[in-house]
Formats: structure tokens, C-alpha cells, sequence
């Protein structure tokens, strides 16, 4: 098993997440990944999972850290 550089996997997990909270599929965003110099799909699927299962209770944490206005 090789080994692949980070920086592009988070790049490419960054945009699938950016996608999926603008209301669009993950398993889509995840598709064409696999091809020869993409990061493994297995790290983006870690990558994008782990980030998704905590995103609603951030988000919470975010608004209720946000000053009234």
C-alpha cells in the first residue's frame, strides 16, 4: 500500500462537505474519485464521515455562540 499526501484528501473531503451542507448527495460528491492520483476513496469516505456525524451538533454550537444582533 502506497502512501498518499493529506492536503489533497482534506482539499477534496473539504468540498464534498461544502456540497453536502448546500443540500446535495455525499455518495454523489464521492463518485468519480478512485481514478489514478485522487486520494483513496476509502480515506475520503473517513475523512467526509467523521466530519458529517459531528456537523449538526457544531452548527449548534456555532449558533449559539454567535452575538445577538
Amino acid at each position: 500500500m502506497g502512501s498518499f499526501a493529506l492536503a489533497p484528501a482534506l482539499r477534496d473531503a473539504a468540498q464534498a462537505i461544502a456540497e453536502v451542507a448546500a443540500g446535495r448527495s455525499l455518495a454523489d460528491q464521492l463518485q468519480g474519485f478512485g481514478a489514478a492520483g485522487d486520494p483513496p476513496r476509502a480515506m475520503l469516505l473517513d475523512l467526509t464521515h467523521g466530519t458529517l456525524r459531528r456537523y449538526g451538533r457544531v452548527q449548534a454550537i456555532v449558533r449559539a455562540l454567535r452575538p445577538l444582533a
